[in-house]
Order: structure tokens, then sequence, then C-alpha cells
């Protein structure tokens, strides 16, 4: 007979398997882009977080990562039917020059080649990104991979985490707007770790600051 609530194991195993090893980061990552440059900064320093993930906070995370990778899986056999489509899935993508990493969903190639980048959204977020477009901070990631990679045009796949449903934005590698933004915001970071002085970076005063993991590092700054 167990003794705890149930509820209370399933909690605890969730925290025990969300646990991980901190590894050290080398360079800026692509899927980063468009959040707080601060937190961004401290980040990489490895610092602490605010507050330790629930085990609420690491379910939903890994629901989305089973939406995401049952999307990939089923996407990626049916694009194989095609024998003269060329499938890679996780593609690594490095930009020296600019000091970021990053790892796109899928590139497909037949003549030329295109990037798809699965995202999953609560009913919420998708309704709002079914109304004002794709969001700013992932057109940003998947252009750095579009530049990396010196692929012409790439789609956003958002799908609804509560009804399934999907929507896709196309994205090209030819926006100058959304170049300006890349650009703009890894020059502020690398200038920042290269005089190792994030005060150069903005405190975010928007939704940035609610959702940075190192908040507080960014005030004591």
């Amino acid at each position: 007979m167990v003794n705890s609530k149930i509820t209370d194991l399933i909690d605890e195993a969730i925290i025990k398997d969300g646990q991980r090893e901190a590894k050290e980061i080398n360079s800026w990552h692509a899927s980063a882009l468009g959040s707080c440059l601060r937190g961004i900064y401290f980040q990489r320093l490895g610092m602490s977080r605010d507050k330790e993930m629930t085990a609420k906070d690491i379910s939903q995370m890994k629901v989305g990562s089973l939406i995401h990778d049952y999307i990939q899986k089923i996407l990626v056999e049916s694009l194989t039917e095609n024998e003269k489509m060329t499938i890679e899935t996780e593609k690594r993508v490095e930009i020296p020059e600019l000091g970021l990493t990053g790892y796109a969903d899928i590139v497909l190639t037949n003549g030329d080649s295109e990037v798809i980048e699965l995202k999953s959204a609560n009913k919420d977020s998708f309704a709002f990104i079914k109304n004002q477009g794709a969001k700013e901070n992932h057109q940003m990631q998947i252009w750095s991979y579009l530049y990396g990679l010196n692929i012409k045009q790439g789609r956003i796949i958002y799908i609804s985490k509560d009804y399934m449903d999907k929507i896709e934005f196309v994205i090209k590698l030819n926006d100058e707007e959304i170049e300006k933004m890349v650009r703009g915001e890894l020059e502020l970071l690398n200038m920042a770790w290269k005089h190792k002085t994030p005060q150069l970076l903005p405190l975010p005063t928007d939704w940035r600051k609610n959702y940075c993991p190192v908040h507080s590092h960014c005030v004591k700054v």
C-alpha cells in the first residue's frame, strides 16, 4: 500500500525526470533570440534560476516536446515517400561570425531547400498567433537558420496543444526587417560579452521580464 498521495508521487517523479546536468554554454542560441538580452547573457554565464521549475512547468514543456516530436515524425515519414526529396532533421547550424548556433527542425531539399520549424502553443497563444502572425522571436530564430544554411525560404508551423489546429507562416531570407533585428541583438550581446559588461544590454520593461528565468540578476545590474 502506498502511504503518500499518488498525485504527490507523480509530481516528485516529474521533477526528478526533469532534472538536467548544467552544461557549459559557448555560444548564443538561436532559440533564445527575441527574449530578454540580459537573461540570455546571464544564462550563458550559468547563473541560477530565480525559481526552481515546478512539476507543472516541466509537464507543460514535456507535452509540447511530445507534440513536436510526433508531428515531426509523421511529417518526415510522409515526405520520405518522395524519393527525389532529401530530408534532414535537427540540422546543426553554426554562424561563427555572429557567435550563434542552433538546430533546425527539418531541412527539405527538392531542387531548392527549405527550413521547417515546428512550434506548439496553448490555445490562447495559438489564437494570438492566428490573429497577429508568427511570433517575432520565432521569426528571428528561423531567419538565423536560413542565413546560416544559405536557404532562401522557411516555414514556421504552429500546432495547438489543446485542439491540434495548425497554421503556417512563410519566412524569407531576404526579409531586411528580421535581419536587422537579429544582427542588432547579436551585436549588443557580443559587445557585452567581450567587455564583460551586461549593463550594455537593455533592461526589459515588457513581457520579457515576466518570462526571464534569471530576472533577479538583471535587476541587480
